[in-house]
């Protein structure tokens, strides 16, 4: 059997849920061997919306100290990438939500990592109003 988006996106989901150390990091990695592997050829491996939503969620469930900031980073990747015209990648509702989400469950790591990520889910919050 052949792998495809979904297939991948199933395997980032297993992982994001398990209580497995560094899973999230795991998630990110696959993220990026399919944009590598999509980039040089397999374009029905390119990475969507979706597969980039359940990333951010495996970090969101984490307990990664940076998970608001890696969760903001993988936002201003799509949208980066969404106004150049991948717009296989927009951010939507889910996406905003998510990083607000991983910003409200930043209770590891001393004060500045939680202003951080306060300031993370608040500035996804603005972001949707002013994009969409």
């Amino acid at each position: 059997v052949k792998p495809n988006t979904q297939s991948y996106r199933s395997v980032i989901t297993a992982l994001g849920r398990s209580k497995q150390p560094r899973a999230a990091e795991k998630a990110e990695k696959i993220l990026e061997e399919m944009i590598y592997i999509s980039s040089h050829g397999a374009r029905d491996l390119a990475p969507n919306t979706i597969v980039y939503n359940t990333v951010i969620d495996a970090f969101a469930r984490s307990k990664t100290v940076s998970k608001a900031h890696r969760a903001e980073l993988l936002l201003e990747r799509m949208l980066e990438e969404s106004e150049e015209g991948n717009l296989s990648i927009r951010p939507d509702t889910i996406t905003f939500n998510t990083v607000i989400n991983a910003a409200a469950r930043s209770v590891y790591g001393d004060t500045t990592v939680r202003n951080e990520a306060y300031l993370i889910g608040l500035n996804a919050f603005k972001v949707i109003f002013v994009v969409y």
